[in-house]
């Protein structure tokens, strides 16, 4: 299936719904206007260390910003230079703290670094660029975003291509990145590999971990997320940020927990509970909401900007959208979202019960911005 991405015309989303989602909200720069196919990986390895990055991104009075959007179709009608405006940003200061809260002086949200072994788990497979150089953005925006967290990779073993082996050099530039690496063997207790990742979940050495998609983003609105769970001291918690997430009660790389709590409520292993399970389409999300969900949702402590006054433990979200940004929001690996789940949530408007005006309305929830 050809998914065709980002071609925002101004009468699709406004300005601010592509403005906003880019810039300054994590994600590192890719050059969207060299040429229409995909970035290479040299390109994205041989840059700097992250300390100090220039970051690309549209900027209003910049002639020619409608085009941004549809940059690699008409580059040639426009130089870059009339497109963007590339800032310097020294992101140092982006990981200090601002007047004794968790907004630093960009108003942006940072993360805390928080004390314990945290993890962030994918699973990987397979050669697509939308899943491999997805990762490894990850593995950069983890450093600014979750300072102290650790991405995991659950992956087929490099002898086997059962589900399609991920090239070497990708593996050997996640392992500079100071990525981990577990290894799976094909059919390993017939476990399907989307769940692969759900099993850190089991690992009683880790303090707490989240479950995310290799083709999302670890963006600071994610992190504002997690950081109001970590304050709730809640053992379980997801995320419900598009209307498409109102559906169900877990999505499959919206989660987290503390695996020894999770240990005592469930009483069986993660292993055991997902051995045997089918690998078909959606069977992740439909085994979190059948087997997980009603044992865990008396003790999950979920942000919901859709529907938190639907699902049990949902408390509104803690921190402003900026345009259509979304926690879980779908990319390529140019980082471009996918133009109809932003239209669906231009269309669905603000749950003004699920915004952050309410937030201390919501017990048990004690985070300062």
């Amino acid at each position: 299936m050809v998914m065709t991405y980002l071609a925002l015309k101004e009468n699709d989303l406004d300005k601010t719904g592509y403005s906003q989602q880019n810039r300054g909200r994590g994600h590192l720069p890719v050059d969207r206007h060299n040429a229409p196919g995909s970035p290479q990986l040299g390109d994205l390895m041989t840059r700097p260390p992250i300390k100090k990055i220039n970051v690309a991104y549209p900027v209003e009075n910049v002639p020619g910003l409608q085009d941004v959007a549809r940059g690699q179709q008409d580059h040639k009608h426009s130089s870059q230079s009339e497109k963007n405006k590339t800032v310097s940003i020294d992101t140092n200061s982006l990981l200090q703290t601002h007047n004794n809260s968790h907004v630093n002086a960009q108003g942006v949200f940072v993360m805390p670094k928080i004390n314990g072994e945290n993890i962030v788990s994918m699973t990987l497979y397979g050669s697509s660029q939308r899943y491999t150089l997805g990762v490894i953005r990850n593995a950069e925006l983890i450093k600014i975003n979750f300072p102290g967290w650790k991405l995991r990779i659950y992956t087929e073993t490099p002898s086997t291509s059962h589900y399609g082996a991920v090239p070497k050099n990708i593996i050997e530039n996640l392992r500079a990145l100071g990525v981990d690496f577990y290894f799976m063997q094909p059919g390993e207790d017939f476990i399907p590999p989307m769940m692969w990742r759900f099993l850190v979940a089991d690992d009683i050495w880790v303090d707490r971990f989240i479950v995310r998609d290799a083709d999302a983003r670890l963006t600071q609105r994610d992190a504002a997320a997690v950081y109001a769970w970590i304050k709730s001291e809640k053992p379980f918690t997801c995320i419900r940020d598009h209307p498409s997430h109102a559906a169900y009660a877990v999505s499959g790389g919206m989660w987290g927990g503390t695996p020894r709590e999770l240990r005592n409520i469930l009483r069986r292993s993660w292993r055991d509970l997902m051995r045997g399970v089918p690998s078909n389409y959606l069977n992740d999300m439909n085994f979190l909401n059948s087997v997980i969900w009603p044992k865990v949702q008396s003790h999950a402590y979920c942000l919901d900007s859709v529907s938190c006054d639907h699902w049990p433990g949902a408390n509104p979200f803690p921190i402003p959208r900026y345009g259509y940004e979304h926690v879980g929001q779908v990319v390529n690996e140019h980082d471009l979202g996918r133009p109809g789940d932003l239209q669906i949530l231009k269309n669905a408007g603000e749950n003004k019960n699920c915004s952050p005006s309410n937030v201390h309305r919501s017990s048990g929830n004690s985070m300062i911005l």
